[in-house]
């Protein structure tokens, strides 16, 4: 099918801070899409390297780059979606690159269900060792709403991260804000954003791999300690959102998969951390969210000690 002719633009963000290794990759990767129906918006979030330097050297007239301080990703993208044009917003995150046929798939399921929230597909990494991983196959049929729709809330909860910023498109006329993003998280915003979103309206989901996630990228490396606080701030963003939703929406059922996403975090965090005020706040959120025996005995355990 030629998606050309479906006649609507997408716009193309990428938010850029200090990647100069890897952004001529990402460029690349989007001016060698068959659906070529797109304009890209690069945010120069306050890079002190060359990767600017990089992106002038591409010389195209579809990409636009945008100069600002340094205001973290998640302000970077929700600028790049304000300054969109289109009513479509494919996302890419600099050091990750597209397949050829990544917009081509987005259009073909944009152009099926026009009027849904937002739009994903599945994709590969390449590991720290520079090998190819599939990861579409752990993205199990039960994870699913039906055959497009994507259960993103119960995939999370299995553990399985079926979709990330680089393999989604928003629809931007039915985004509740146009910051999206949170942007007091310093990890994780995607997460957050694909959790709210998806306890409104399930993603359309493709399962061809269309995105390869480079895992050794720069600017990914941080200390323990603080990498285990932002994770921390995270998971009381995620039940922050779990709240408000058992307020406006008690009988939804992803709640109870959320939940259990919740649960299995703190748990998880405690078990990897060895902050002491990190491990108490996971287990204030243990008590309140755990309803697996094994956490709850988990629980009992620590309370005799």
């Amino acid at each position: 099918m030629n998606t050309d002719n479906y006649g609507f633009y997408i716009s193309v963000v990428i938010p850029l801070y200090n990647k100069e290794a890897s952004i001529g990759r990402a460029v690349k990767s989007v001016l060698s899409q068959t659906y070529t129906n797109f304009h890209v918006i690069i945010i120069n979030d306050g890079s002190t390297d060359n990767s600017r330097e990089v992106v002038e050297k591409f010389n195209d007239s579809r990409i636009y780059i945008h100069d600002q301080n340094n205001l973290g990703e998640a302000a970077a993208r929700n600028i790049g979606i304000q300054l969109s044009r289109f009513p479509y917003v494919a996302m890419l995150d600099a050091d990750d690159e597209w397949r050829n046929n990544h917009l081509s798939t987005i259009a073909n399921l944009i152009n099926k269900y026009p009027h849904a929230s937002f739009y994903g597909t599945s994709f590969d990494y390449v590991s720290t060792e520079s090998k190819i991983v599939e990861y579409a196959s752990k993205i199990y049929s039960k994870n699913r709403v039906d055959r497009d729709r994507l259960d993103y809330i119960r995939s999370i909860a299995n553990g399985v991260y079926p979709i990330y910023s680089s393999t989604i498109a928003l629809n931007r006329h039915k985004l509740q804000s146009q910051a999206p993003f949170n942007v007091n998280l310093e990890i994780g915003t995607d997460i957050s954003t694909w959790i709210q979103m998806s306890l409104v309206e399930s993603p359309v989901f493709s399962h061809i791999p269309t995105v390869i996630y480079h895992q050794d990228s720069e600017n990914r490396s941080t200390s323990v300690s603080s990498y285990d606080a932002k994770k921390l701030r995270l998971l009381y963003a995620i039940s922050s959102i779990y709240e408000s939703a058992t307020l406006s929406n008690p009988l939804f059922k992803g709640l109870k998969y959320l939940k259990d996403y919740i649960g299995l975090s703190a748990y998880s965090l405690y078990c990897d951390t060895s902050v002491s005020s990190i491990r108490t706040h996971c287990l204030s959120i243990l008590r309140s969210y755990s309803r697996y025996y094994f956490m709850k005995a988990f629980l009992r355990t620590i309370v005799k000690r």
